[in-house]
């Protein structure tokens, strides 16, 4: 495969937290559409990197460790996707086992404020529901999983009505969430040895805000995006060449609860994915030695 032909997607979620498609499965789809690597970037989850590991290195397609953080800063949520960190840096595991505790409270809360609402689910049947679909490893619970409850349950006729009607950042059900600061998930990346990188910076609407975050310690901005004009990725891409950053993206794929996206739907040539795979490389062998 010529480097013309070479496509790594850096952005996509398995069934580790809001994905519908499991670690392995995503390998296999990724071989499917001659994608030439992949990073698996689940929601405060780094177990989809240990389960596909073996599986991507059968199927001959690089994996690099790959996790998006939920942060805030100024009451805005942010995300940061943390790359090539150490996959058994124990730091970036008790933040992610932290994270998972608080999630799934968050989770029950909203389950009980729905039923409130009137609408005829337990605990037990929400939890018996996700827990039915395949997950390797631990998941990570979100408002998604939520969303795919109340679809099944015919509560709703779409995911987009879950999240508009019920659960979504400005919906009547809406339960607030703490996170870390956008500087102390870039430590956490750092410290894990990882590159600490912007995710959808599009995705913010306060310009102020996005000022202030373009300020921080960012090793890259993701740049490449599905659905975004080319005039956008372009935009973006100026301000990380400008900062020495390196210009990521990826598809954001998550399987059937956002079809309208497909894995591969964007992605980086190979220049951009060797930076992250070479300082994978190297930050394993210095561990090893």
């Amino acid at each position: 495969m010529n480097k013309l032909e070479f496509r790594a997607d850096l952005h996509c979620h398995s069934t580790c937290s809001d994905g519908t498609c499991s670690p392995k499965e995503l390998v296999d789809m990724a071989v499917e559409a001659k994608l030439s690597a992949l990073a698996i970037t689940d929601h405060d989850n780094i177990d989809a990197f240990h389960i596909a590991k073996a599986h991507a290195e059968k199927m001959s397609l690089p994996l690099i460790p790959g996790v998006e953080i939920s942060a805030s800063h100024q009451d805005t949520n942010i995300h940061i996707l943390g790359y090539a960190y150490d996959s058994s840096s124990p730091i970036l595991k008790d933040f992610c086992d932290e994270r998972r505790e608080k999630r799934l409270e968050r989770f029950l809360n909203y389950i009980r404020l729905l039923q409130k609402e009137g609408l005829d689910f337990s605990v037990e049947e929400a939890l018996q529901m996700v827990e039915e679909s395949e997950s390797e490893g631990q998941r990570s619970w979100g408002r998604a999983h939520i969303a795919q409850v109340m679809l099944e349950k015919g509560f709703v006729t779409s995911i987009k009505q879950a999240f508009d009607v019920y659960i979504g950042d400005k919906s009547r059900c809406y339960i607030g969430a703490q996170y870390p600061s956008v500087e102390e998930a870039i430590k956490l990346i750092h410290d894990s040895g990882g590159l600490a990188v912007l995710a959808h910076p599009h995705f913010i609407k306060r310009d102020r805000i996005v000022r202030e975050v373009l300020e921080m310690n960012f090793d890259g901005l993701e740049c490449f995006y599905a659905r975004i004009p080319r005039e956008q990725e372009e935009k973006w891409c100026r301000i990380a060449e400008k900062k020495s950053w390196i210009a990521t993206g990826g598809s954001d794929f998550h399987g059937s609860v956002k079809p309208h996206i497909f894995l591969g739907a964007s992605w980086v040539n190979e220049e951009i994915f060797q930076k992250l795979h070479q300082h994978y490389l190297a930050h394993a062998k210095r561990i090893e030695n």
